[in-house]
């Protein structure tokens, strides 16, 4: 899991269904903003860059993914 660099969001991998899934919340209320990728492979490490514009995850079969907002989240 990964706080925004504002604290606001938590970004945290969850696993249901079998599938692993990226989920962001919103800190302060608990609500869930969105849910970023449904995948078979285990979420290894989440990360937002120093601005909060850009989560990067890895995952079990050794790829990554940038996501970066088109609004703003954090």
């Amino acid at each position: 899991m990964a706080f925004s660099p504002n604290g606001q969001t938590l970004a945290f991998s969850e696993f249901a269904n079998g599938v692993f899934s990226i989920e962001l919340r919103d800190v302060e209320t608990g609500s869930k903003t969105c849910t970023l990728q449904q995948t078979l492979y285990k979420i290894t490490s989440l990360d937002f860059s120093g601005n909060g514009e850009v989560l990067v995850s890895s995952y079990s079969d050794g790829t990554i993914a940038v996501w970066q907002q088109k609004e703003d989240l954090t």
